[in-house]
């Protein structure tokens, strides 16, 4: 009997060490800390990627993302999407491979139709500087009015263009890119010829799952 109640408080005291040890392992596992890649300083869309715009933190684990980075070998090299503020936890999502970053891969992306048209940067042209890369646009020019000679008339030669490119890593670009359908080169580009006469008009960015 006495034999039994030791086998049996033994076996207890197993089950209930292991049952700790099974507790502790899955806190640390949720509420636990792990070491990951920040941003050390901001990063600009289209930046390449080096050692210097990269550090290591403890994060809690509980949250992070499952791609998030844990070795600047993962992104060394690779392109920024977009912008990066300093301090974030940086996940693989967040970049990609040189040729795809490319102003070919990306039309690619937009779909084979679609082609990129240089303009100069004017103050008409980037909203007093405001644009960015992914913004749309409408793009109106002016021409002569023949009714009232005196009164230039503005014309909407196109709607809904896609800003393709603003700017090249930290540098500024000498002008902006913009994305057309092929289909569209031919009617906007006798306008380009005279880019002081061009004025974009900032769209709104689409609401995500609000009021039509």
């Amino acid at each position: 009997m006495v034999k039994n109640y030791k086998l049996w408080l033994a076996v207890t005291v197993l089950l209930a060490s292991a049952a700790a040890l099974v507790t502790v392992a899955t806190v640390q596992r949720y509420t636990g800390t792990v070491r990951v890649v920040t941003a050390k300083k901001d990063m600009g869309a289209a930046q390449v990627v080096t050692g210097e715009f990269l550090q290591y933190e403890d994060a809690l684990r509980m949250g992070l993302y499952e791609d998030v980075v844990i070795e600047p070998q993962q992104v060394a090299g690779m392109v920024v999407k977009g912008f990066v503020p300093a301090g974030t936890v940086l996940r693989n999502s967040m970049f990609e491979p040189p040729q795809n970053a490319m102003m070919s891969g990306k039309l690619a992306a937009l779909g084979e139709t679609y082609r990129a048209v240089a303009l100069p940067k004017q103050l008409s042209t980037t909203v007093a500087g405001s644009l960015n890369e992914g913004d749309i646009v409408d793009i109106y020019t002016k021409k002569k009015n023949e009714k009232k000679k005196d009164e230039p008339a503005v014309v909407n030669i196109a709607s809904d263009v896609l800003v393709a490119r603003n700017r090249y890593g930290e540098n500024e670009s000498e002008g902006l890119v913009l994305a057309f359908k092929s289909d569209e080169i031919e009617k906007v580009l006798p306008y380009f010829y005279e880019p002081g006469d061009i004025t974009f008009v900032l769209k709104p960015k689409p609401k995500v799952g609000g009021d039509e």
